[in-house]
């Protein structure tokens, strides 16, 4: 079950020589216990495969600390946003990568 969407930003970036922008919304999804993670690699679309370099599923607490590439960065600070959540989307705002 999703929530929201908490997030919302628009993003700036190049890839293979072209830039782009994206407009990406973040929801949230409780899951029922550590052994349901959502689908990995094996769901993923040719494109995807041959883009995405690594995913993991962390913790709150592993994330703060982790040393991979997060998007947004938010994610590292307070999840109160989430836990809290009062029904109104937060505007990230624009971000050059």
């Amino acid at each position: 079950e999703l929530i929201g969407p908490v997030w919302e930003r628009t993003a700036y970036f190049d890839f293979k020589s072209r830039p782009y922008v994206q407009h990406e919304y973040f929801f949230v999804a409780r899951l029922p216990d550590a052994d349901s993670a959502p689908a990995g690699p094996s769901a993923w679309t040719a494109d995807e495969g041959e883009t995405i370099d690594e995913i993991a599923w962390v913790t709150r607490d592993d994330l703060k600390h982790a040393s991979i590439e997060v998007f947004p960065d938010q994610l590292r600070e307070s999840w109160q946003v989430f836990t809290g959540w009062d029904g109104h989307v937060i505007e990230l705002g624009e971000v050059r990568e």
